[in-house]
């Protein structure tokens, strides 16, 4: 994702939304150009306009309804934004913020949907985004599935995209987005999805202040970090810096440590928002 002139940050593996949006969408219905073939949105300029927005919101609403107005020009109706119960734990205690129908909401945690609910259940197994329709057959087949899966869409959950997430500490986390109409993104929404969960799960951990002792990062473990955020693998930075590759390890493991993330791109998310890493612009990542 390259920052103006030159690239500040991408998270290392992350798809390059500056020349996705620029070079196209790999199609689908949420493709978004219209007739003629303007474009309708821009899911880059989504995604870094709610990056840049994150960091601003001083409640779960605001950051919530922020979200949600980003996603909804992608054709999502309605999301979720959840640690995932372990078991007999209720869904209700572990929301951190949600959109549902009330009465889907109520029937869903009532009934322990969780537990038969193949898209949940997935989201426990893989750390990898995926749209409902990728959830495995083992697990979509069962009636139990079946059944709630048809219960949803008539509450206008047809179908949905879900970026499961993990704290350091172990506490899984999922934010699912939900349509009323068949998803099929292409690379390009994909990605802006992703990026946005991201970053919504970071903002919201400060707000609820599960990061609110982070320990502050090195100058080294800051400089580290930003070049793992411009997309250099551990061997490329050492030889940037001339420093040992177990080096570079060791120093980006201290600050997923520090930051109370699985992740390096979730690393990147949280030391933006800390102001841990700066930066300077972002206007032209969409263009």
């Amino acid at each position: 994702m390259p920052l103006s002139g030159r690239s500040e940050w991408r998270p290392r593996g992350a798809v390059d939304l500056g020349k996705i949006a620029t070079n196209g969408s790999t199609g689908g219905r949420n493709a978004l150009a219209g007739r003629g073939g303007e474009a309708i949105v821009n899911p880059a300029e989504l995604s870094f306009g709610f990056v840049e927005r994150c960091g601003l919101h001083r409640s779960m609403q605001a950051l919530f309804d922020d979200l949600a107005d980003c996603v909804r020009a992608l054709g999502i109706d309605h999301l979720i934004l959840t640690r995932l119960p372990v078991p007999e734990e209720g869904l209700e205690g572990v929301v951190l913020e949600q959109n549902w129908p009330s009465a889907w909401f109520r029937r869903y945690g009532r009934r322990n949907y969780f537990s038969h609910d193949a898209v949940g259940q997935w989201a426990v197994r893989t750390k990898r985004p995926f749209l409902w329709k990728e959830t495995p057959p083992d697990l979509a087949a069962r009636p139990e599935f079946r059944r709630i899966s048809g219960e949803a869409r008539e509450f206008g959950l047809a179908d949905g995209f879900v970026v499961p997430m993990c704290s350091a500490r172990g506490r899984q986390a999922a934010l699912s987005f939900s349509s009323r109409h068949k998803c099929e993104f292409g690379t390009r929404e994909r990605a802006a999805l992703h990026l946005m969960a991201l970053y919504a799960y970071g903002a919201a951990m400060q707000l609820v202040g599960e990061h609110g002792r982070i320990g502050r990062l090195t100058e080294r473990e800051q400089e580290v970090l930003r070049w793992a955020a411009d997309g250099k693998t551990a061997w490329e930075t050492s030889v940037i810096l001339r420093i040992s590759e177990r080096t570079v390890a060791k120093h980006l493991e201290a600050v997923r440590r520090k930051l109370d993330v699985t992740t390096t791109s979730q690393a990147v998310a949280v030391a933006l928002q800390n102001r841990e890493i700066v930066v300077q612009s972002m206007g032209n990542l969409a263009t």
